[in-house]
């Protein structure tokens, strides 16, 4: 079926733009159709005359990786004589929010798709084929179980097993597994049994949110997405922490994060995607060239996930967002805002052969932080001093040994993977499944020219000693109305505010044809 939609003009806003409302009537709504329309607009509003239409455009949300992207040109446009330039927005455009009992079966709809997807064990291989991810859990699980003995840990969302297995083996004295997924749950239960650890491993088929446990020593999790908050698994990490991690002295693993972002050049990927449409020996001799202008607008319609190379970063990483997982609440993840991201690039940023370096968009990694020692000591202390915790709800464990004694460990305490305790996800690190996610514009910002102008000043935002200045704004925000439930996925907003660079950039999407000079 054929999307029917009309465009309905509206008020002008304060620059004189048109705001429309775009009424949805029928129709498949794909992520390709619906970028087009929302790049159509200025700050379109999706209306549906159909409760099924409603319905698809929830569930396109929630399994995508939305993102917007805006120019800040008000400067711009004042600098023009006031003449009104196209911004080159991509805005990802916010269902109206629904309201009753729909909207909550709605979420609770996706929330199940979510948790049933974690049902293909091919997600659990490429996990357990993360070496970097794997080893670093277990080294920080020995090091935790070696100071806090006999400790009660829990296992948030334990997959295949794997974590609860580390802890058993570092001497945890009891281990609480918990799954919301039917067959992973069934899964986990039987490699216990297989490892011989069923007195030591309680597997719990639920939602972290649902089930009984008494209180904890550890709590371990690997929640983290792509750009740390995909998925949304945070929060139910932070319901266990409040409802089962001894206060006071409980720790988790990770126990910090942080997001970081960087200006990234990645001239083939974009030659490979866009450029492909302008060369006309890939094209069998005829005129493509429009096409490319929809190639970038897809490029910067969704969040890529690429492995990045160090050397395509433009400048060093700079921190978006930390939190201490101890004191995070789950408030102050609906939004998280950075609007005064700031990177200089060096005069001299060349390629090979000298040819200079375009910005091609923002790159995201994320790192965690293990508990420091002194932590991990409290908690022994505490531990030591009669504090809650023991109990079980699969029944008294067997006493005895592990069943593990003498199994020899890939890493002991003394060989971590870093001196700060630290895995990270970037450029230059050891891969990851999570590799780095790009924001990309729809055109590349070149670098600026070095063009004096008569009285000898030079381009505003390009300074030789200084190099070349990007300012630029990210948010993230949850990617559902205020008032919805919980959405587990995110908005990205990339804003780009520096002046000379905004110039530059709707030059090149005028010239692309992406809106009007």
């Amino acid at each position: 079926m054929q999307l029917r939609v009309t465009r309905q003009a509206e008020a002008e806003d304060e620059h004189g733009a048109e705001c429309g409302k775009v009424y949805v009537a029928g129709g498949t709504i794909t992520q390709e159709r619906l970028d087009s329309l929302v790049v159509a607009g200025r700050c379109p509003e999706l209306l549906f005359t159909q409760e099924d239409d409603k319905a698809l455009f929830d569930a396109w949300r929630a399994r995508s990786l939305p993102v917007e992207i805006h120019v800040d040109d008000a400067h711009a446009s004042r600098s023009e004589g006031g003449r009104r330039q196209t911004p080159g927005s991509r805005t990802q455009v916010e269902a109206p929010p629904a309201r009753g009992s729909g909207s909550e079966a709605r979420a609770g709809e996706r929330d199940e798709d979510y948790i049933e997807s974690y049902g293909n064990l091919a997600v659990h291989q490429l996990m357990l084929q993360d070496r970097a991810r794997c080893a670093w859990y277990q080294a920080e699980l020995e090091r935790a179980c070696s100071v806090v003995r006999d400790a009660v840990v829990l296992d948030v969302g334990c997959g295949s097993g794997l974590l609860a297995l580390f802890a058993a083996r570092a001497g945890a004295r009891q281990v609480y597994a918990v799954e919301s997924n039917r067959r992973m749950a069934a899964l986990a239960q039987a490699v216990v049994a297989d490892n011989g650890l069923q007195s030591r491993i309680c597997v719990v088929h639920g939602r972290v949110e649902d089930v009984d446990l008494p209180k904890v020593d550890i709590l371990v999790s690997e929640w983290m997405g792509f750009y740390l908050l995909h998925e949304s698994m945070l929060d139910a990490v932070l319901v266990a922490r409040d409802r089962f991690l001894k206060p006071g002295s409980g720790v988790m693993i990770p126990s910090s994060c942080r997001l970081l972002a960087a200006p990234v050049c990645m001239p083939t990927l974009r030659a490979e995607r866009v450029d492909f449409w302008t060369r006309q020996d890939d094209t069998y001799g005829f005129n493509f060239s429009s096409a490319a202008v929809l190639a970038g607008e897809d490029m910067s319609a969704t969040p890529l996930i690429q492995d990045v190379p160090q050397e395509a970063l433009l400048s060093a990483g700079q921190e978006v967002w930390q939190a201490d997982l101890l004191r995070l609440s789950v408030r102050e993840l609906d939004e998280i805002s950075k609007p005064d991201l700031q990177f200089t690039l060096p005069s001299s940023c060349h390629g090979g052969g000298g040819v200079s370096r375009a910005l091609d968009g923002i790159c995201l990694w994320f790192s965690v932080a293990a508990p420091p020692m002194h932590a991990l000591l409290q908690c022994a202390a505490r531990k030591g001093e009669g504090g809650a915790g023991g109990g079980s709800v699969c029944g008294p464990g067997e006493a005895g040994g592990t069943g593990l004694a003498g199994a020899d460990r890939v890493l002991s305490n003394d060989r971590v993977l870093s001196s700060d305790r630290v895995l990270s996800s970037g450029p230059g690190d050891a891969m990851t499944h999570w590799k780095q996610t790009v924001i990309s514009l729809p055109y590349a910002l070149p670098q600026p020219l070095r063009n004096a102008s008569r009285k000898g000043q030079k381009e505003e935002g390009w300074r030789k000693e200084e190099g070349w200045r990007i300012r630029c704004s990210l948010v993230l925000r949850r990617a559902v109305p205020q008032g919805a439930p919980c959405s587990r996925q995110y908005l990205l907003s990339l804003t780009v505010s520096e002046a000379a660079s905004v110039r530059q950039l709707l030059r090149g999407m005028a010239h692309a044809h992406l809106g009007p000079p």
